[in-house]
């Protein structure tokens, strides 16, 4: 018994513990998940400023250090603060309505601030690097304007980007097309951006009556069921006519959250 305790992996240890104990240590490491965060962000915003030539505003030493930042930004709140939201589903039963609830509402909440910061990115980072490449680059050497001006303000996601745009250009490929890709890319980004807040919100709404259904359970023994949507007999199937109009919708994020 004592050589398993020793040998187990925390994860089959932590499985074992209540509710609460998994809930309380979800929210533990947030802490920490923002000091590990504070600091590689403020480390890479001083080296930043400190590259800003004399004369030049910082504001974009500002938002380049904040893309440069979206992967430790997902990797130290977002994704412990979809944990810390699992935890409260978890203390609350997981499975029940009223654990979906509040699950799934700060799940939303996490998702909202998580867009917030990539909208911003795409306002103040992505647009603006498309407008250095395309507008200001109009009428001259798309190459070489994009090297020796946009380059160096362009954050590290962009970058593999702009060398294949650049690439492209010095093959022949004209400078309408090059933009007419970016933008196409850019406005695809902006409508994807709100996907998930959509669909932790359709399921927290979704969850709602499930909860004041699920009051009714002490004094109606039918009640309950109001998310049952397989054996409900107040369910009804629309089959669209003829179906394969509609196929498309299943690769989109609004059906699949359906």
């Amino acid at each position: 018994m004592g050589q398993q305790f020793i040998t187990a992996t925390p994860g089959n240890f932590i499985r074992r513990l209540p509710g609460a104990s998994i809930g309380v240590s979800a929210f533990g490491g947030s802490v920490i998940d923002m000091t590990q965060f504070s600091w590689r962000f403020v480390t890479r915003l001083i080296l930043k400023l400190l590259a800003v030539e004399q004369g030049k505003t910082l504001a974009p030493a500002l938002w380049q250090a904040t893309a440069d930042s979206m992967d430790d930004f997902d990797t130290y709140l977002v994704k412990p603060g979809f944990r810390a939201c699992s935890g409260i589903g978890i203390m609350l039963g997981y499975s029940n309505p009223w654990a979906r609830l509040f699950r799934e509402s700060c799940c939303a909440a996490v998702a909202t601030q998580a867009t917030a910061v990539a909208t911003g990115i795409v306002l103040f980072v992505d647009i603006p690097s498309l407008a250095c490449m395309c507008r200001d680059a109009e009428g001259r050497n798309f190459a070489t304007y994009a090297r020796e001006t946009c380059w160096a303000p362009a954050p590290l996601h962009i970058k593999p980007l702009l060398a294949s745009l650049i690439a492209d250009s010095e093959s022949g490929e004209s400078q309408k097309n090059i933009c007419r890709q970016l933008g196409t890319q850019t406005e695809d980004k902006m409508r994807a951006i709100i996907d998930p807040v959509m669909q932790h919100g359709y399921a927290a709404t979704e969850a709602v009556g499930s909860s004041l259904d699920y009051v009714t359970t002490l004094f109606d023994k039918n009640a309950g069921s109001c998310a049952d949507l397989i054996t409900s007999p107040y369910t009804m199937a629309l089959v669209p006519e003829p179906i394969d109009y509609f196929r498309g919708c299943s690769k989109t994020q609004s059906c699949r959250s359906r």
